[in-house]
């Protein structure tokens, strides 16, 4: 993104075509349009290899102190102010996760590693319901890594080298570029996100300016007519707009880059008109501040407000972006760039810049401290031993804790926890005791009818409000979650696995969800636990949308009929199935309308199927959908625990959950009805018994899932 040398208009102009496709793409109107910052990849990779060159021309050397130097008050300075200011103006929103999660960002951003950041929270850079708010540095990183290591190899070849050194350089600059490439696409098929953020994958787009930037000073590049020109200009902003199958970010990049890289050739040897206009190069020369500002304040005061920004105010907003990177172009940028002391010091440029960085890095640090308090593990109450006790609830008929054609109810009292000592505050609550599943859910239910009558939420939580997001299955982590994009079906086995009995756990994100506790049952009861998860894959074996890659999720049926064989070769003694509605399809649309017909026609076939394959089918019910997310409503709700409590009818779709629980009765199978484990007949807290019940919308956070294993195990009969 930096563009600390005006080489050509063209290339100015070339600039803001690529940060309007940006912006357009991240207001929603342009799909392809992050592929301007492939663009703004080769544009990079061409000017400073060609400064390098011209140092190494003037020198006899590559002079690491003066590149150095330009780049560290040309990038830190506008770098350490944005994450600065982002940071504050989170902050002000009163928000402690979002202000916590910033902050990291920040630090990641200050030392310029935001790629390795996100790809290890495992940030979907497509996604409609996450966006950091420095998301946009992980471009960045990439560019100062680059900077980092290609100066430093070039010194090297000029240093045993030095009569060849162009040609050796060369030769350098394309073996990197097609291993590059190479590794680009073999990774971009296993695991597109990791293909998106590293930069050993995105090095062939900066290696392809470096060539580019070696072949122009040896007058090897073509010369069109200017029909032909103008032609190859209106390629590239094609490339923005026509949509390619695939999500291989490397191949998804390969025109863009390459036409990129003939425009920016064709310019070296004539006018590129459609390039070089007053307004392109104006824009071009502010491209480095606009795509640094326009993406915190449209995640700000945009994407992450309670109702979502309008496409107009949305313009408005990436509008005001410019106007402030063009103030802080003339009152900021410029008198640091053309600082005649730091011109002439590189010692002070490096120094200046460094102060930027570092003055971000320690803020940023400052607001990763936690100032929520912990609830102290140590030592933790049973369920019955918290306090007196309160009136015992039966549950009714509808709410069984399991629904089976074998299913009987069970005598045993239900142990239930104590009333908190202040009645308006439900504190933490120990652990669940009892051996039925009715004594367990007698106890859940009545921790959450405490949650519901508390007027206050506890002084103390489990996990703490800046570890909510976190605080999820560390199965999410270790591949077993088949991303996307993916078809592939790892070998992810827990529990004993050296028991004769095999438990699969099959599903989508929920069955990662659940897998911590089937792993401990699994490893305390003598059960071999064998995962088969893929993230929005439901279980019907008919088309789904996906919102995540825009499309009908073609992925997930090409995954169901890879694993559904190795369940059957499996022949486990028991399957434990959980997923949540999605969206159908319709001529190749997103349908949300025909979800319930869908459910209706393709779920108890795909149950059916499955009960082939065992004679102990286990159905988890869908969770509520909260109708805002958990960690956000509880860092800025006050104190009353209504504000993140929804309405049962809201967070349940009855229509799916009435479907999945006649398929299950249909082929025998048991039902769980899981929404009764975190919502009474009306309402679903967010804090039930001191825990934070969800770490998003969909999922319920470790914590929770450990707290409810007990009847867990006992609902699904292990």
């Amino acid at each position: 993104m930096d563009n600390s040398h005006r080489v050509y208009p063209h290339i100015e102009g070339l600039r803001a075509v690529a940060i309007l496709a940006v912006v357009a793409h991240h207001i929603g109107l342009l799909p392809r349009g992050f592929l301007g910052v492939d663009a703004f990849f080769v544009i990079s990779g061409f000017l400073i290899t060609s400064l390098l060159i011209q140092d190494f021309a003037v020198a006899g050397r590559i002079r690491l102190l003066t590149f150095y130097a330009r780049r560290a008050r040309r990038i830190l300075p506008l770098a350490g102010l944005v994450i600065v200011t982002t940071l504050l103006l989170v902050a002000s929103q009163g928000n402690e996760v979002s202000t916590q999660a910033a902050a990291r960002e920040g630090v990641s951003a200050s030392i310029f590693m935001a790629n390795f950041h996100y790809l290890d929270l495992s940030t979907d850079y497509f996604s409609t319901i996450e966006h950091p708010v420095l998301r946009n540095f992980w471009s960045l990183a990439v560019e100062e890594q680059f900077y980092l290591v290609w100066p430093a190899l070039l010194l090297a070849l000029g240093l045993v080298a030095k009569r060849n050194w162009s040609k050796w350089a060369v030769v350098l600059a394309s073996v990197v570029t097609v291993a590059s490439l190479a590794v680009g696409l073999i990774v971009g098929n296993a695991n597109p996100n990791a293909a998106y953020f590293m930069p050993h994958t995105r090095a062939y787009e900066l290696g392809i300016g470096a060539l580019l930037a070696f072949l122009s000073q040896n007058d090897r590049l073509p010369r069109l007519p200017t029909l032909w020109r103008t032609f190859v200009c209106i390629l590239l902003l094609a490339t923005f707009l026509v949509t390619t199958p695939t999500y291989n970010p490397a191949l998804q990049a390969l025109p863009t880059v390459l036409i990129t890289a003939l425009v920016i050739a064709l310019g070296l040897k004539d006018s590129v008109i459609v390039f070089e206009s007053r307004v392109l190069t104006y824009i071009g020369n502010r491209s480095y501040g606009w795509y640094l500002w326009h993406w915190p304040l449209l995640v700000i005061f945009g994407l992450s407000t309670e109702t979502p920004a309008s496409l107009t105010e949305m313009f408005l907003i990436v509008l005001g972006a410019f106007v402030l990177s063009d103030l802080a172009y003339r009152i900021f940028e410029n008198p640091i760039r053309r600082s005649a002391a730091l011109n002439n010091s590189p010692h002070k440029a490096i120094s200046v810049g460094l102060a930027f960085a570092l003055t971000a890095l320690s803020i940023s640090l400052i607001f990763t401290q936690d100032r929520s308090v912990a609830a102290s593990p140590e030592p933790e109450p049973t369920a019955s031993s918290s306090s007196p006790s309160a009136p015992e609830p039966t549950p009714s008929p509808t709410e069984s804790a399991t629904e089976s054609p074998t299913a009987s109810p069970s005598s045993t009292v239900a142990t239930t926890p104590a009333a908190p000592a202040d009645p308006k505050v439900q504190e933490l609550v120990g652990k669940l005791s009892g051996t039925s599943s009715a004594a367990l859910l007698a106890q859940v239910q009545s921790v959450i009818q405490g949650a519901i009558d508390a007027e206050a939420f506890p002084y103390k939580t489990l996990p703490r409000l800046g570890d909510i997001v976190r605080d999820r299955s560390a199965w999410f982590e270790n591949g077993c979650s088949v991303d996307f994009p993916n078809t592939d079906v790892p070998e992810c086995v827990g529990g004993d696995d050296t028991a004769a009995r095999t438990l699969v756990l099959y599903g989508d994100s929920h069955a990662t969800m659940w897998m911590p506790a089937f792993d401990r049952i699994g490893k305390a009861e003598g059960w071999k636990v064998v995962l088969f998860a893929k993230l929005a894959c439901p279980l019907v074996e008919e088309n789904v949308w996906s919102y995540q890659l825009n499309k009908p999720f073609n992925e997930c049926q090409e995954w169901q009929a890879q694993v559904l064989p190795r369940i059957e070769a499996l022949a486990p003694e028991m399957i434990v199935v959980t997923d949540q509605w999605k969206p159908a399809v319709n001529n190749g649309a997103i349908d949300d309308a025909g979800v319930v017909a869908l459910w209706q026609r393709a779920f108890q076939p795909a149950l059916a199927r499955l009960s082939t394959y065992t004679d102990n089918l286990v159905v988890l019910g869908n969770l509520p959908n909260m109708s805002s997310d958990p960690a956000t409503c509880l860092s800025t709700r006050g104190t009353d625990p209504w504000i993140c409590t929804t309405l049962r009818d809201d967070a349940e779709f009855s229509a799916v959950q009435k479907i999945e629980k006649n398929a299950a009765l249909a082929v025998k199978a048991k039902y769980v009805n899981v929404m009764q484990w975190a919502c009474t007949v009306q309402f679903c807290p967010t804090v039930i018994g001191g825990r934070v019940a969800y770490f998003d919308q969909w999922h319920f956070t470790d914590t929770y899932v450990e707290w409810l294993e007990p009847l867990l195990k006992v609902s699904v009969g292990l």
